[in-house]
């Protein structure tokens, strides 16, 4: 007997990941999103960025490119607050409901975000 599949949002997906690239911080790790029955799961494996008052973690259906001038920006200003960034370094967890996840379009990468600041501190286009 074949095994069953649950029809999940976003095209299907079940697993993707990137790695951070800096943008106004140095950030370095592991974006992992993943699928599950109950809305989906962010993990940031060996992750590091600078501290900052207000940091923030968004998905965005956009990826980051190089712009008409060849610095890197986003391909769309859509983003998607999940919260709080947890930590500056280490293994973090970020779980998503099945609605937040239903309310979601694609997700093309993760943000860390300094809300203060207004810039992305660090982007994991997601594969």
């Amino acid at each position: 007997m074949a095994a069953t599949t649950t029809s999940t949002p976003n095209n299907g997906m079940r697993t993707v990941e990137g790695e951070f690239q800096s943008q106004a911080a140095s950030t370095k790790g592991t974006a992992t999103l993943r699928v599950t029955d109950s809305g989906a799961v962010l993990e940031l494996k060996d992750f590091a960025t600078e501290s900052s008052k207000d940091l923030r973690v968004y998905l965005s259906p956009g990826t980051l490119s190089p712009g008409e001038n060849g610095e890197p920006g986003l391909t769309s200003t859509v983003m998607h607050e999940l919260g709080e960034l947890k930590s500056f370094q280490g293994n973090q967890q970020y779980e998503i409901s099945t609605q937040q996840w239903a309310d979601t379009p694609a997700i093309g990468s993760v943000i860390v975000y300094d809300c203060p600041a207004r810039t992305a501190y660090g982007t994991a286009n997601l594969k």
